[in-house]
């Protein structure tokens, strides 16, 4: 009879152990396929590869960044990654849920959707957030599941991108690219019903336009133009 329950109490711990191997490959699989294109050329991942962790898509920070021409420093003592190129000097530490952007005229204090962390050894980031910081525009298909990351050298996001027109509650048009996620416009054009036009980068959690052009009503029908900045923040309305 001892005997008896000490095989089943066995038999037990096997399933659990099992299942838990099961379930992990599980989520390793889903994790696994996603392709990262820069202008069109394939990202080769020597070991890890990029994965999805709550929601968000997490990338080497090395084998990104060293394809986009940046030198990547690493400080174990500070656990802070350090990208550098001619015009950006990124900072990155491990567990934060902000980055440094430094270029020739100021320095931003940036935010993650989620922290940069180390697995199997490889700091992984959200890529989106870092790329646009830096002046890439990203794309994410979720069909193909393929990262797309157009630099400032080339004019679009890569073929096979969705481009597309949604239109809001109070009659504003939207033609661009739209976050997956949020489904917010992230690059593109906004026209609003009071003539106001902006075009450009759009930040994917607020809405916000960061960097691009825009056309605002002003006086008598007169129009001004504005730049704005990658930092530019609207005013809270009153």
């Amino acid at each position: 009879m001892k005997n008896s329950k000490k095989f089943m109490a066995y038999l037990l711990t096997l399933m659990l152990v099992m299942s838990t191997v099961m379930l992990n490959g599980t989520l390793a699989l889903a994790n696994d396929n996603i392709t990262v294109m820069i202008d069109g050329q394939r990202v080769n991942f020597t070991d890890q590869q990029p994965i999805i962790v709550d929601n968000r898509t997490l990338v080497p920070v090395r084998g990104v960044f060293e394809q986009l021409g940046f030198t990547v420093e690493w400080s174990e003592t500070s656990q802070t990654a350090t990208l550098r190129d001619g015009k950006f000097i990124v900072m990155i530490t491990i567990g934060r849920e902000h980055f440094t952007v430094t270029d020739e005229t100021q320095q931003d204090i940036l935010s993650f959707d989620v922290p940069a962390q180390i697995i199997n050894n490889r700091t992984m980031i959200p890529f989106r957030a870092v790329l646009e910081s830096v002046g890439c525009a990203v794309n994410w298909d979720n069909a193909t599941r393929t990262i797309n990351i157009a630099t400032n050298n080339t004019t679009s996001i890569p073929s096979g991108s969705n481009w597309e027109t949604r239109y809001g509650a109070d009659g504003e048009i939207f033609e661009g690219i739209f976050d997956n996620i949020t489904g917010n416009l992230i690059e593109g054009k906004a026209t609003y019903p009071g003539g106001e036009i902006l075009e450009g980068k759009f930040d994917s959690i607020t809405g916000r336009i960061i960097e691009g052009k825009g056309t605002l009503p002003h006086g008598d029908g007169d129009k001004l133009n504005w730049d704005f900045l990658r930092t530019y923040v609207f005013p809270e309305s009153d």
